[in-house]
């Protein structure tokens, strides 16, 4: 682009001036033109790293200017003006000019916006070309008098700029075991305006995007909504959001059963979040700020389970099946909703989400007999009372961090889970606390090593109280991305 702008550059410029019986002259049509084909030819040799060399090689100067060139137009006289007469000298004549004073001469007209469109062809490039990262959780656990290093996920990134308004973003998530290696993002981003976008492709969800900034620790585990399976965290479909000023609005209508998984229904899923604040309060440098919001989702099912024709025994033939039992289709709805907040004061960041998930109970109801074989005529039927119904989960989590250096961090996070709320439903809560420190090794890996309470409802021994199991667990944590 700067090749095309010198050339069109009105070549025929011409001037004279004459100092002390010296004699300044200007030719600038043939040394342009070979300029010109130097340039045009190192530019084969070079990168666009040396734009800046090629700049200073083909502005020439004053020493390099011989020769006299005849007048032509209006343009010549201009520059003759502005060469006899240059800003901040006064009209003397030649022989009372002060010794002291220069006379610089600027022969190549339009430098600073050749400068300028170089620039912007340069930004342009950048935000259009390909971008290639990638992510990786490693871990190494001590628990039950075991080490292990372990392969969490490995996340590869392929993004790219196709435009001002179009995005296209591909996210692969590999396992250690390579069957278990998913597609977890293959999106475009439409943004027809500064303040909406669409969504289209195997999509990132937003029931608790936000949450997941504000805990801000994947790496040492999931987000409280992905891990106790309230919410996948991509699908496949479409959405749209909208911001004005801080309130913001994101609408999804996906599959519903995730990306980890090819099995698909007749149902979609329709999942909406309200948010008023900062997203991502991670991305706060000083000063105060906070969130609060609302996200919910609701999806149609049909589903199948075992109902007892006598409400007693289960009769079994002579082949060890069940002949009471009879398979009943159930249609209902499955829906989520979460209710979330995060603040950060300076060197100090919290968060609360409480949660609960509507889903139909089709739990195992056959608890067997005595005898201790799989089929016989004490087995009986033991299901709570949303057996064959929706069923109520509830998940509370809340985490804390607190920056003792810019560089090291403590935190602290409680989950508090239970899987069916009903009444005649027991020892199926787990309660689960991480304490831990935070701190970069480099630029590129991240450490954090962490003590792990877990509290489960196990159901030891059913005779007395000791219906619970603890345990402390010690792991630490890494990070690599590039």
């Amino acid at each position: 682009y700067m090749f095309s702008s010198i050339i069109t550059t009105n070549i025929k410029l011409s001037s004279k001036f004459n100092y002390k019986g010296f004699n300044f002259g200007i030719k600038i049509g043939d040394f342009m033109k070979k300029i010109v084909c130097y340039l045009l030819i190192s530019n084969l040799l070079i990168s666009q790293d040396n734009v800046e060399s090629l700049k200073e090689e083909a502005l020439p100067n004053e020493d390099n200017v011989i020769e006299n060139v005849k007048q032509d137009g209006d343009t010549g006289k201009e520059n003759e003006d502005i060469i006899n007469n240059p800003p901040g000298v006064e009209n003397l004549p030649n022989a009372e000019l002060p010794q002291s004073k220069s006379i610089e001469l600027e022969v190549i007209p339009n430098t600073e916006e050749i400068e300028i469109e170089n620039k912007l062809e340069c930004c342009e490039s950048d935000s259009k070309s390909n971008e290639i990262s990638g992510l990786t959780y490693f871990d190494f656990s001590y628990s039950d008098d075991m080490g292990i290093f372990d392969i969490k996920r490995t996340f590869l990134n392929f993004s790219k700029k196709l435009s001002d308004q179009y995005n296209y973003t591909l996210v692969l998530d590999v396992g250690q075991d390579i069957s278990h290696s998913y597609l977890r993002n293959a999106q475009i981003e439409i943004q027809p305006k500064q303040n909406s976008t669409f969504y289209l492709g195997i999509i990132d969800m937003n029931m608790f995007d936000v949450q997941q900034n504000t805990w801000g620790y994947r790496y040492i585990k999931k987000s409280a909504m992905e891990q106790y399976n309230f919410s996948p965290v991509a699908d496949l479909g479409f959405g749209y959001k909208l911001r004005l000023n801080n309130f913001s609005l994101s609408t999804l209508l996906t599959n519903g059963e995730g990306y980890k998984t090819s099995v698909r229904d007749e149902f979609q899923k329709l999942s909406l979040q309200f948010l008023y604040g900062n997203k991502n309060l991670r991305s706060v440098r000083s000063g105060n700020a906070f969130n609060v919001g609302l996200s919910m989702s609701v999806e149609p099912f049909e589903d199948t389970f075992l109902n007892d024709a006598d409400g007693g025994f289960i009769t079994y033939d002579g082949d060890g099946n069940p002949t009471d039992l009879e398979d009943e289709i159930f249609e209902g709805m499955n829906s989520a909703i979460s209710l979330f907040g995060g603040f950060t004061m300076q060197t100090f960041m919290g968060g609360l989400e409480i949660n609960t998930l509507n889903s139909f109970d089709k739990s195992n109801p056959i608890e067997f007999g005595a005898d201790g074989q799989e089929f016989g005529g004490d087995d009986t039927i033991t299901s709570s009372s949303t057996y064959g119904d929706i069923k109520t989960s509830s998940l509370i989590s809340t985490y804390f961090s607190f920056g003792i250096t810019p560089k090291f961090n403590m935190f602290l996070r409680a989950d508090i889970f239970d899987n069916n709320n009903a009444a005649d439903v027991e020892n199926d809560s787990e309660t689960r606390v991480l304490l831990g420190f935070h701190f970069p090794i480099s630029e590129n890996m991240d450490l954090a090593p962490v003590l792990k309470y877990n509290i489960v409802e196990a159901n030891d021994d059913p005779a007395t109280d000791e219906d619970e199991s603890a345990s402390i667990d010690f792991g630490v944590n890494f990070q690599f991305r590039f």
